[in-house]
This record gives C-alpha cells, sequence and structure tokens, in this order.
C-alpha cells in the first residue's frame, strides 16, 4: 500500500510541471498563430526566428521533464 501511495505522490510531483508547460502551450498557440498569419502577409516575417527558438526551448524542457520521469 505505501508503495502505491509513494508512487502517486511521486506522479502529483511530475504532474505539476507538465500542468504548467501545458498552460504555457496554450498560450504559445496564440503566438504562433500570429506568427504564422504575419509571415504569410510577409510583415511578420522578422517573428518567426523568435518563435523557432521559443519552440525549441519549448521541446527542450518537455525533453528534460520525460528525461527525469523516466530516468
Amino acid at each position: 500500500m505505501w508503495k502505491a501511495v509513494r508512487q502517486a505522490a511521486r506522479a502529483t510531483l511530475h504532474l505539476a510541471p507538465a500542468a504548467a508547460l501545458a498552460f504555457g502551450l496554450w498560450l504559445f498557440i496564440t503566438v504562433l498563430l500570429i506568427t504564422a498569419v504575419g509571415t504569410v502577409v510577409v510583415v511578420g516575417a522578422w517573428l518567426l526566428p523568435e518563435t523557432v527558438l521559443l519552440l525549441r526551448r519549448i521541446a527542450g524542457a518537455k525533453r528534460a521533464m520525460t528525461a527525469g520521469w523516466t530516468g
């Protein structure tokens, strides 16, 4: 029983940062849409490199979270 409780507590500790990342990604979708529309119109082409860098940082954070979970 205690083993299951410890596993549940560990899973909850990993869930909190994942939920924060999910909320950040929800906000990032807005930035991504603005960049896509701006690039099509050519007005927002300067946003594309910054958006790609932000996307790479998010992917790195998700990889780090996955490595922490899987070991």
